[in-house]
């Protein structure tokens, strides 16, 4: 128990380290503010809920792998994609069908924590969203939804949240 706690602590130290001297750390992140979640299902969310999806992407069997992200059929992998851990969500999409980036799950895993860190921890806890790769082609956002009945918040959307299964080094 106690060496597992370790290595938590350590994988988080070694992530807030590479988050706060990422190149994206000082470029914009656009924080959702209480407006946009009076016109879109979004509801605050916790930094400890989204890092469970950070610890996926970072734990990944092919976390250091370089693959292309794209929307086109072969690539690497397929965007769009969701994630879901509570009531956050992180996805990753591109600005249009013919984009493609190039980068690593840890890569997207320290991207998602820069947006955590500046739009999660900080109030109205809402989440938001970053360009991120060589190209600014790949959308990367974090955000909460609100927790009620119905259907999820990415009905509709992706695989509803498996995560990198489809995914394949190129």
């Amino acid at each position: 128990m106690l060496l597992t706690r370790s290595k938590q602590l350590a994988s988080f130290v070694l992530l807030s380290l590479a988050v706060f001297t990422s190149p994206t750390f000082g470029e914009d992140i656009g924080c959702f503010v209480r407006e946009v979640a009076l016109r879109h299902p979004i509801a605050p969310t916790t930094f400890k809920t989204c890092y469970e999806i950070v610890k996926r992407l970072v734990h990944h069997d092919k976390a250091e792998a370089a693959m292309i992200f794209s929307r086109k059929p072969g690539a690497g992998f397929r965007v769009p994609e969701n994630w879901v851990s509570g009531n956050c969500v992180f996805t990753i999409d591109m600005d249009s069908d013919t984009d493609e980036e190039t980068l690593s799950f840890r890569e997207l895993a320290v991207d998602a924590a820069a947006v955590m860190a500046r739009c999660v921890m900080n109030p109205p806890h809402l989440g938001g969203t970053l360009l991120v790769g060589r190209r600014k082609s790949m959308n990367v956002t974090v955000f909460g939804y609100p927790k009620h009945g119905g259907r999820g918040p990415l009905s509709g959307f992706g695989d509803g949240g498996t995560g990198p299964a489809n995914a394949t080094t190129g």
